[in-house]
């Protein structure tokens, strides 16, 4: 019977061996998950922060900005010519990314043709035949509707101008 009570002794040793060797494994797969997770937190740190304090720059959602098209009528002028009468039509949109600037350039759109209609009467028709004649002019134009608003209402908010016509003849 002796022989009987060693054997499960012999074995009750094995378990606890077993165990602590299952506790060592745990303390050591403990501290790999924490260095694993400094160095993460470090990586992290180093690269999307931390310089002076500042937080970390958030990834911006992109804005989307609704655009707002006010219609020119048709524009025709005289160009000052030596030779028989030569005139130029546009037709031309407003842009804007504000529904209270497109409207309040409809309102002050008489303002805004008058100023253009003046200004129409400055270019030759050599001038505006040349790619650079027809973007001065567009930036010309896109100034008098900017100064209107800003003189009108105090607002910017005119941020292009597109010809969708250009006649000249």
């Amino acid at each position: 019977m002796a022989a009987k009570k060693e054997k499960p002794k012999e074995a009750a040793e094995v378990d606890l061996d077993a165990k602590g060797s299952n506790k060592k494994l745990i303390i050591i797969m403990s501290v790999v998950m924490l260095v694993m997770m400094g160095a993460s937190a470090g990586i992290t740190f180093f690269l999307f922060g931390g310089g002076g304090g500042t937080a970390a720059p958030a990834v911006e959602e992109a804005v989307v900005l609704e655009t707002y098209y006010v219609e020119l009528d048709t524009i025709t002028a005289n160009l000052i010519e030596k030779r028989p009468a030569r005139h130029v039509q546009i037709e031309a949109q407003l842009m804007t990314f504000s529904p209270t600037v497109a409207e309040l350039l409809k309102v002050h759109m008489p303002i805004i043709r008058n100023n253009l209609n003046i200004l129409l009467a400055e270019p030759s028709y050599e001038q505006l035949r040349t790619p650079e004649g027809k973007e001065k002019l567009r930036k010309g134009m896109l100034e008098i509707a900017q100064k209107a608003l800003k003189e009108q209402e105090a607002m910017d908010g005119v941020e292009a101008i597109y010809f969708t016509k250009l006649i000249m003849q």
